[in-house]
């Protein structure tokens, strides 16, 4: 069965993984499945998952407007190289308790809440979290070393690695929304 691996950002800016959730579907496919019924009006939003055309409108959506708060912050969890910095726990935990109470079947985002408090409490003072959605994909996480093996990847060294052939990260914020982002006068 497949898994969701949060890690935490240390202090040195290495990933390292800190909890597994059972069932990586119930993480990235299931909400992609919720977020493409609901503002795509997709009746079968499973087809997200092997629709190209789809999975790009669905994509598109962290710069719509018409995105809740909650569905903005769950859909970019989903997304590859996601990082939530430290600063934006609370808001991320937050969105992901109201993702819950708003679905009658929240995935695991439901009880990502908890994880992410406990990430914050715990005196390591992790600098971030960030997701391998999936263990059925390439897990982003972990680069080649140059030397034929696997290490961490560090947000320090990795954001233009050409030997892991990395393509950066990005650090989520929430005033980044596309409703906020419109009242400022910038591109939604």
């Amino acid at each position: 069965m497949s898994r969701t691996t949060v890690y935490v950002v240390t202090k040195n800016g290495d990933l390292d993984s800190y909890a597994e959730v059972r069932n990586g579907t119930r993480s990235g496919p299931l909400t992609w499945k919720i977020l493409a019924e609901k503002y795509l009006g997709m009746k079968e939003g499973f087809r997200i998952v092997y629709d190209d055309e789809a999975a790009e409108r669905l994509w598109a959506l962290k710069d719509d407007p018409r995105i809740s708060v909650c569905d903005y912050a769950v859909l970019l969890s989903t997304f590859d190289r996601f990082i939530c910095p430290r600063e934006h726990f609370a808001h991320l935990a937050d969105q992901y308790d109201q993702w819950a109470k708003e679905h009658d079947d929240p995935g695991n985002f439901g009880a990502m809440g908890d994880v992410v408090r406990r990430i914050a409490a715990d005196p390591a003072e992790h600098v971030g979290i960030a997701y391998q959605i999936t263990s059925t994909s390439e897990n982003l996480w972990s680069v080649p070393d140059g030397e034929g093996d696997e290490r961490p990847y560090n947000i320090n060294a990795d954001a233009d690695n050409q030997i892991a052939d990395t393509k950066g990260h990005f650090f989520f914020d929430p005033s980044d929304h596309p409703a906020k982002r419109a009242e400022k006068g910038g591109a939604a």
